[in-house]
């Protein structure tokens, strides 16, 4: 994968410390379709646990998208998901759980906002009708009109989602928290 850069930095935002991490992608941005993704991931020199974890998190998008369309997940085309900083902050967290040895995680049910957002296809309602045949997801209105999750991040918390936990009920051993960003 070419194209790119990945810019870090030290940044605060609310009074948060903390290291900023940004992918510039150089030139206009490329789509791809699944089966493009599939293969650019098994032809890789990656783990294969990364690229486990990555293909997961790509097919559970490609079947939800493909259940929206009405076409097999392997001509499903990619838009936003498809492009270089999608595919780079999907396979990038695969790989820090990698790296960081995480066996499993769960969560409680997620925020989701409402409203409009503008994609390739047009205007679309929040949540992102993707979002409906996604099984597993359990989410909560949370009155604002914008997104609060990127398609991608649900994704991948579902896919590594091994126990589904109650609101309330979670327990951590230990907690990190990053300076969060615009959600542009």
């Amino acid at each position: 994968l070419t194209g790119f850069k990945i810019d870090l930095a030290p940044c605060m935002r609310s009074g948060i410390q903390a290291q900023g991490v940004r992918v510039v992608v150089e030139g206009e941005p490329q789509t791809r379709d699944y089966a493009a993704i599939k293969a650019l991931l098994e032809d890789s020199p990656l783990a294969d646990t990364v690229k486990a974890r990555s293909l997961a998190i790509f097919d559970k998008i490609a079947l939800a998208e493909s259940q929206i369309h009405g076409c097999p997940k392997e001509h499903v085309h990619f838009h936003e998901v498809g492009a270089i900083d999608s595919i780079i902050d999907i396979v990038s967290a695969a790989f820090l759980l990698e790296r960081l040895q995480v066996t499993s995680c769960s969560c409680g049910p997620l925020p989701r906002g409402g409203g409009r957002v503008h994609t390739r296809h047009g205007w679309l309602p929040l949540p992102a009708l993707a979002h409906s045949p996604i099984e597993g997801l359990d989410d909560f209105y949370v009155g604002l009109l914008h997104p609060v999750f990127v398609p991608s991040h649900l994704l991948g918390v579902l896919t590594l989602n091994n126990a589904r936990e109650r609101r309330g009920e979670v327990a951590t051993k230990d907690q990190r928290r990053g300076p969060g960003g615009d959600p542009q």
